[in-house]
């Protein structure tokens, strides 16, 4: 949590005053991370969505959740009060059992990658490990600890998680796609966590008429690939340089052509 205030369930706090956001321990957290920048919530409404099917598949309470334009409102008036022109927002639903108990919205730091590793593509590894429900935005601190714990030992920008069938599903933080020749490969939507950048992503490659094909991506046979790329709320479209000691091109036009696509949204 970074700025000066954050809001709890509607209204402001102080940063420095956080008793009310004690938690316990079997709380079930639904979360969003959406930037802020130039005064707007970027793809807001997709977020909300998101978060509303993650509850649906959670079976939790969903009556006491505020509306999006309700929250839209509480995103303005947490943006007034700090002094970020670009940061990312999180939004944190905490349940004890399917019962909604309170929400937060804070700004936190953000991950941007910097001109030259976008540039250059950044270095990735592996991390064993598979999220209970992809397909729901809930906090994981094991998975999230682990991934960290090899980030940082091994000075990775991100690690990508494996499961028990050598599958490769997303990275810890990020979707992932590979290219080769004129198509793109990703995993399988339902082994993921849908990503709003991931979802644009695929509509982008569509209108330029590449192929996007979603298949199991057998960590053995990566090396096949040509080239390959992050995306999230933060990366946007980031080239792999390698995955542990796997090396692969930066330069592609298609990944290219994507990302600057996308800026252009």
């Amino acid at each position: 949590m970074i700025g000066d205030y954050y809001i709890f369930s509607g209204k402001l706090h102080g940063i420095d005053d956080q008793s009310s956001m004690l938690r316990a321990k079997d709380s079930t957290v639904v979360y969003e991370v959406f930037t802020w920048e130039n005064n707007s919530a970027i793809f807001f409404l997709e977020h909300y969505d998101r978060l509303i099917k993650s509850i649906e598949l959670k079976v939790l309470e969903s009556d006491n959740v505020p509306s999006e334009t309700e929250l839209l409102l509480d995103v303005e008036k947490l943006a007034s009060v700090n002094t970020f022109t670009k940061n990312n927002i999180r939004l944190d639903l905490v349940y004890s059992g399917s019962k909604l108990e309170y929400y937060l919205l804070y700004f936190v730091k953000p991950i941007f990658p910097t001109v030259i590793q976008h540039k250059d593509g950044v270095k990735v590894g592996l991390c064993f490990g598979e999220r209970e429900d992809p397909n729901a935005k809930i906090a994981n601190s094991e998975i999230r600890e682990v991934a960290n714990k090899k980030i940082i030992s091994d000075d990775l920008f991100e690690v990508l998680l494996v499961d028990s069938n050598r599958l490769i599903t997303e990275g810890s933080r990020s979707n992932v796609f590979f290219v080769e020749g004129n198509m793109i490969y990703t995993s399988k939507v339902e082994k993921v966590l849908n990503g709003i950048t991931r979802q644009k992503v695929i509509e982008i490659a569509n209108s330029i008429d590449v192929e996007v094909v979603e298949k199991d991506i057998r960590l053995d046979d990566i090396s096949d690939y040509e080239s390959a790329f992050l995306t999230s709320t933060s990366m946007i479209v980031l080239p792999i340089l390698s995955i542990e000691d796997i090396k692969f091109s930066v330069k592609n036009d298609i990944v290219e052509k994507i990302y600057s696509s996308f800026l252009g949204l």
